[in-house]
Parts: C-alpha cells; structure tokens; sequence
C-alpha cells in the first residue's frame, strides 16, 4: 500500500537506505575497499573465512576439505601473501624502484593472498616460481591470474 505523503521505492532501496543510515557501505564502496583495504591482520582467522568462504563459491563436486592442521589432517592451508611480507632483494627488483610504496598499499590486501598448502615450502621464492607452483593447486583461488 502507497502512502499518499512519499514516493514509492523499492523495497532494495529501501533497504539499501536502511542499512546504509546504519553504517553499512553502499555496493560501490564495499567493491573499492574489498580490494583495496587491507583485510590481514592480526585475527588471521578472518581472513582465512573470507578465502575459504570465496574458494567454496565455486561449488565443485570434489572440494577440497579447507580448515587448518588439526589431529586428523596431515596437510595445513594456510594463508599465503604472494608478494611476501619480507622482499628478498630479487622481489625488489621485480616489483621495481617503488616497491615500498607497492607493499604498503597491498602486502596485506585480498590481490595478495592466497590459500596454500605450500606457504612453508615457497615463503620468499620469486614471483614466477610462485606462479607455476601456485598454478597447478587444486585451489580454485590459484588458477585465476591477471597478471
């Protein structure tokens, strides 16, 4: 029923304005800040449902059992920064003269991390060698690459 006092709107709008009137971000500003904000930090278990939760999106028959090392798994997934939080002196150089602009503004963002069953084995390898290995994962989160 359409009250004669205000204009019709759509109950998304409506409830887009609620949320919004209670702090929540519109859909723009979300999409900015996913990527860009820095979403690792010390309660690493945020992050990692925030990449569990997008690697399961994918819904495939087979999925890989995500959780971390426990009693009955041998194997731990763990959180991986690509670029790593330490630049070996060939990571300088692959990233550039600017490259402590280039890990203040995305060590700790979602384009920089990854599941992996190998972050011990590759901590600081270079970026190409990260690549091929991170590549072939059955992690659905590693096949996908820009760059």
């Amino acid at each position: 029923m359409k009250n004669q006092n205000t204009s019709e709107i759509s109950f998304s709008d409506a409830l887009a304005q609620k949320l919004a009137n209670k702090g929540y971000p519109r859909d723009e500003d979300f999409e900015e800040n996913f990527i860009y904000l820095p979403i690792y930090s010390k309660d690493e278990h945020k992050t990692y449902l925030i990449l569990q939760s997008l690697e399961e999106n994918y819904r495939h028959k087979e999925q890989i059992l995500l959780g971390r090392k426990s009693k009955q798994t041998k194997i731990s997934i763990e959180i991986d920064h690509i670029m790593p939080q330490q630049l070996t002196p060939k990571w300088r150089k692959h990233i550039g003269k600017n490259y402590n602009e280039v890990i203040h503004k995305y060590l700790h963002t979602i384009g920089n991390l990854t599941l992996s069953g190998y972050n011990k084995d590759m901590r600081n390898h270079d970026f190409n060698k990260k690549k091929r290995v991170l590549s072939e994962s059955r992690i659905e989160l590693n096949k996908y690459s820009r760059v």
